[in-house]
Parts: C-alpha cells; structure tokens; sequence
C-alpha cells in the first residue's frame, strides 16, 4: 500500500527546571505508520518510532476504528505493544468496507522532580492509515441462492427488501454483475426455476416473469389463473405445472391458457422435473405426468413411479427453502436436519443433524460430493464427505448462512447476526426481516 510519508516532529514542551544550563536534552518523539499491508483475513501495521533518552513510553497501543453495517462509530485499542517492537498483525479484523488503524505512545518526561510533583502524563498519536476494500453486502436474507447450471462462477438470487430484485453474481469478479426489478417483495415466496438460458420466476399472485439469464433481459411476462396462492411450480415442455394452494393446474406455454387438472393429493410446497413427462413432489413422491394422461380435470391419471417409503420408520424432514442437488442430480439435501436423499428412489441417505446436533440453515454439494453445510446460530460451516463423515470445520466471520461453492474456492452469504428457522409450515416462513449480511471470501 502507498503512504505519502509525512514526518511529523512532536516538540514537547521543556519545563523551566529543564534547560540547557542542566544539561537537559530537548525531548522528541517521532511517531509515524509506515506500512498497512492487507488481505482478506488480516492487517500488517508497521510504523517507526522515534524518542530521545528522556521521553519513557508507558503504553504503545494500537487503536482500530470502524463504522459497522449500521453506520456505528467504534474506537479500540486492541493490542499494547512492548516499545522495541515495530510491527503489529491483526488477525482478528471486523467484516466491515472500512477499516482505520492508528498508533498512540502514552509516555512522560523524565525530569528531576520537586517535593510534590508528579510527572505529567502525555500522549501522542500518529496518523491514521485506512483499510479500503470491496464487500458486497446486503440489506436482508436472500430469499434463494441458485448456482448457474452452465457458469460455475455465477449465481442467482431474489433479493427482497423494497421492490424484489432477480441478481446475479459473480464468484470470480466479486461483484454484482446485473439485476433487474420483480414485482412488491412480499409476495415473492416461491422457489424460481432455471431451464436452459431462462429463468422462471413467479410470485404469490400466479405473475411469471421468464427471464435470459445470461442478458438478464425479460423475455417474456404472463398471469395464470389462481385462486389461492401460488406455492411451487415446474416446467415440463410446453407446460407450467404449478399448484394453487395445493390443486394441481398446469399452464399451456403455446395457446396461453390455465388449465385445471384437479389433483389435490400430491405433495405442493415444492416441485420440479427430473426428466421429460417426469416431477419431484416435495421430497415424497416421484410422478409420471404427460399430455396423453392429463389432459383436463376429467382426465387426469398422474403415475406414481415411486414415493417415500413411510413405512421404513426413518425420520425424514422435507423444507422448499432449504434444498440443493448434488451435481449429479442423484442426490438432493433438504431441511435445516440436513437430509440427504436419493433420487432415484426416495430412499433417505443420511441425515446430518444426527451426526452433529446441530440445525442447519443451508448445505451445498461440492464436485466431490463434499457437503458444505452452514450451522445455524454460529460463526461455523460443517464439511461432510461422500460418506458423511464431518471432515472439518471452517470457523466464519459472521453467521454463515449460503454456502457459495465454485472453482474460485468457497465463498459464503454470511450474516451479522444470528439468523434462526425452524422450517417450512405455511409458505412465509423464510422471512427474516432486515438482517443485514454480506459475501464472505473464505
């Protein structure tokens, strides 16, 4: 980092009793940083220090001052420094864009002494040295993290304070790279689709937006008809099978109509297509539905390929808002008990909570099948292998709560604050007011 040195020659006042008939010296001091060398999980100070024989230096401390994600002013001194040392690493540096550090010698003036007097108690600082850098940070939740399918850097997510906004990001720049406005924040509580270069996005209300996800131009925009309210949905063809409160419609992408196929059984917080003619209900049930075989509310057969083996006695816990697929789409991660499921036959894998007692709050794949999992009210992210075994843990910052996984390394959504969720009930849930959080680098 670039100073421009100034000098700065403290001249201490000299006592009458300390003139040059007694052969005093003129006391001086010199204080000045010379160096801030940062990173993104330390600062290195070095700085000079300059005295005559009779200035005695009681305390040499470091001071840090930050103004935090609310715009709090704090000063404190965070170490104090033997007096032959030059150099000072915090390791230990606020998650904050701003960072300024500064120098301060507490001393006296050696002097001979009069009966009654006390030496005088002084101080000086030095200048003030400043730790700039770029976070991206945010002024609520993310209500859904997605990443890219074909760019592994980029990532997707509604940002929902104010106006909802579609954003996407880059792992290897750092930054925010688009967005483009949705629609009223409180009505965005349906998980988005991303199929080929669109992707799908609809609120409460049954509005869709199809969006290009590599121009982030809107493409497209329509209603279906709703009732109710919109939970889940999922693209299969031409069609938008989406559930209305839990009644199952599809929407025709070619004549742009709703229709209704009256099926109230399957599984309706969450939906999505495995392979053509073929949906994931929830975490329950995998459903064979077609053109040929629902056709209208008269006639609709959906057939149950194979659904969750109730009956087996293992515990499993589903939740829309918590769920990440493998990169293999064989296996998906759900539910703040950190379930692990199979999809090619519902059977339950593993689940993570029972390893470790902890809640979980979100969980990624790596391309090794490695299990990034964010606990729940602590600075700390699990790490599983492919057998679930717990291999490390990686102490955070702030809270984590989005784990961020690319070939740039790991990067997580992280919060200033304890971010609590006990799961899905009634689709509103995932809502955790202006909990203000930021990009991680790990």
């Amino acid at each position: 980092m670039r100073f421009y040195k100034i000098f700065v020659l403290i001249t201490l006042l000299i006592l009458n009793s300390c003139d040059t008939d007694d052969g005093m010296t003129d006391p001086v001091l010199n204080l000045l940083i010379t160096d801030l060398v940062p990173s993104n999980n330390e600062v290195k100070i070095d700085w000079s220090l300059e005295k005559s024989n009779n200035v005695i230096i009681q305390d040499l401390l470091i001071i840090r001052e930050v103004i935090d994600q609310d715009g709090r002013f704090t000063s404190n001194t965070i170490a104090n420094i033997p007096t032959n040392i030059n150099t000072y690493i915090d390791r230990n540096i606020p998650y904050q864009s701003s960072i300024s550090y500064k120098v301060k010698a507490i001393y006296f003036i050696d002097k001979d002494l009069k009966e009654g007097e006390f030496y005088d108690i002084l101080d000086v600082e030095s200048q003030i040295e400043t730790y700039n850098r770029e976070i991206v940070a945010f002024e609520a939740v993310p209500f859904q993290v997605v990443k890219d399918p074909v760019e592994d850097h980029i990532f997707h997510w509604i940002d929902r304070m104010q106006t909802a906004k579609l954003k996407k990001y880059d792992a290897l720049q750092n930054k925010i790279i688009d967005s483009i406005d949705l629609s009223e924040n409180i009505y965005h509580n349906v998980v988005f689709k991303i199929k080929d270069n669109t992707i799908y996005i609809s609120d409460d209300n049954g509005n869709f937006k199809l969006i290009d996800k590599n121009s982030y131009d809107l493409n497209n925009q329509f209603s279906v008809a709703i009732n109710e309210k919109l939970k889940s949905f999922s693209i299969d063809g031409n069609r938008i099978y989406y559930h209305d409160d839990n009644v199952l419609k599809f929407y025709d992408l070619i004549k742009n109509e709703s229709v209704n196929q009256g099926w109230a059984y399957l599984h309706s917080s969450y939906m999505e297509t495995i392979k053509p003619n073929t949906i994931l209900f929830g975490g329950f049930s995998v459903t064979e539905i077609t053109t040929e075989s629902c056709i209208d509310i008269n006639n609709c057969i959906p057939n149950n390929l194979y659904i969750y083996n109730y009956e087996s006695g293992e515990k499993f816990y589903f939740d829309p808002f918590i769920f990440s697929w493998n990169n293999e789409k064989t296996k998906f991660i759900s539910s703040y008990y950190g379930n692990v499921m199979n999809i090619n036959d519902l059977s339950n894998d593993f689940n993570l909570k029972e390893i470790t007692g902890k809640n979980y709050f979100q969980a990624s794949f790596d391309e090794n099948n490695n299990i990034y999992a964010t606990v729940q009210g602590e600075k700390l992210i699990h790490v599983f292998n492919s057998s679930y075994e717990l291999i490390d843990s990686i102490e955070t910052t702030l809270f984590p709560l989005f784990p961020i996984i690319s070939q740039s390394g790991l990067q997580c959504i992280s919060s200033y604050d304890p971010v609590l969720y006990y799961g899905y009930r009634y689709g509103f849930e995932f809502n955790f007011g202006n909990k203000k959080c930021a990009i991680e680098i790990l």
